[in-house]
């Protein structure tokens, strides 16, 4: 029987069986396929870190903790992973995104400068509406996910299994699959797919397009971005490694089955962000160099779940974190390896506990 078994792989899973590792715990990882893979939430070649957080100022501890458990990881395996570009977050000063970003500057005192329309466009070539502004921090860039799920994989103990059910017992787990699995906890990282597990809150899947464009002239120097006007959000990196850069509608999917996600490209994919790169960043309007579909598990309130099943307490909860949550897949392994081994963890979670949903 093991301490622990980590079930899914993705970002979340990945980080917490290395924690758990790094403790020296007898802990087993889990998943249907061979990760690092582009089958639920954990892939695209780049993701945008970023500290400024718009989305609640109670993330940005543990943003930072995440930093330095990402170049942690860099130095253990000698990959590089993390790429500091800046971030420009821009849109109306009133916007929520904006009114969210100021917030967490000020609360945290982070280092940012907010500019105005026109010295975007003169800095940064953004061509945006003349009220609009943007809030610009150095400490921010870019991790490479499916490089980085390797490197915290390594050659740690994990097997190729679909999991069906999780059984838990007076002293442990019993893990259904291909086999029997047994652990005195179990870590369920399984995203969308928490659902099918008995954890009943309203976990939706979001279909999601990546796609990447070949600009029109070099734009290495581009900061990542985050662009809204009204209920459209668009997000980007700048080109890295063989690909060029990379723009990407927030949110905005057709909500699905992630056992029914429509992997197929369509036209309408690239033409909706293709008006917004001719609209606000022309230079980039080039040939579409690659394209990938994704999804996004989104929780109601688009906050993370993580923290022990209201039900179960040997079985530990993650997932909701699509949208914004790799970026902080270090801290959140770290978070719930710590639950699993010692029921307590260091980090404020208590703005994702899974019993937030629970029928009243």
């Amino acid at each position: 029987m093991h301490d622990v078994a980590v079930v899914g792989l993705g970002a979340m899973g990945s980080a917490t069986l290395w924690q758990l590792r790094r403790r020296g715990v007898d802990a087993i990882g889990v998943d249907a396929h061979d990760p690092p893979h582009a089958l639920g939430s954990s892939h695209g070649h780049s993701r945008v870190f970023r500290t400024a957080y718009f989305e609640h100022p109670s993330y940005v501890p543990l943003l930072q903790r995440a930093l330095v458990l990402w170049r942690e990881l860099e130095r253990e395996t000698g990959q590089p992973l993390y790429r500091e570009t800046g971030c420009l977050t821009m849109g109306p000063p009133d916007h929520e995104l904006i009114e969210g970003v100021r917030a967490s500057v000020q609360m945290h005192r982070l280092p940012h400068e907010e500019l105005d329309a026109v010295a975007i466009r003169r800095r940064f070539g953004f061509r945006l509406e003349p009220n609009d502004v943007g809030i610009y921090e150095d400490e921010a860039g870019l991790v490479e996910p499916e490089r980085a799920i390797a490197a915290m994989l390594g050659d740690l103990p994990r097997k190729r299994m679909r999991v069906t059910r999780m059984e838990q017992r007076e002293d442990h787990v019993v893990v259904h699959g291909d086999e029997l699995l047994h652990a005195r906890r179990v870590v369920a990282c399984l995203g969308a797919w928490l659902p099918s597990f008995g954890y009943t809150a309203a976990l939706t899947a979001m279909r999601q397009v990546q796609h990447w464009f070949r600009p029109q002239r070099a734009m290495d120097s581009l900061p990542c971005f985050i662009h809204v006007a009204g209920d459209h959000a668009v997000y980007g990196l700048p080109p890295h490694g063989e690909r060029g850069i990379k723009v990407c509608r927030h949110y905005g999917g057709e909500l699905t089955d992630p056992d029914r996600l429509d992997r197929a490209l369509r036209a309408e994919d690239e033409a909706d962000v293709r008006a917004w790169i001719r609209a606000h960043l022309p230079e980039a309007d080039g040939e579409l160099d690659h394209a990938v579909v994704c999804m996004y598990a989104l929780t109601p309130d688009r906050h993370f779940v993580v923290g022990p099943h209201p039900e179960h307490e040997r079985i530990l909860l993650a997932g909701g974190f699509s949208g914004h949550g790799f970026k902080m897949a270090p801290v959140i392994g770290e978070a719930l390896a710590e639950l699993a081994t010692e029921g307590a963890t260091r980090h404020d979670i208590a703005l994702f506990d899974p019993n937030r949903f629970a029928p009243t």
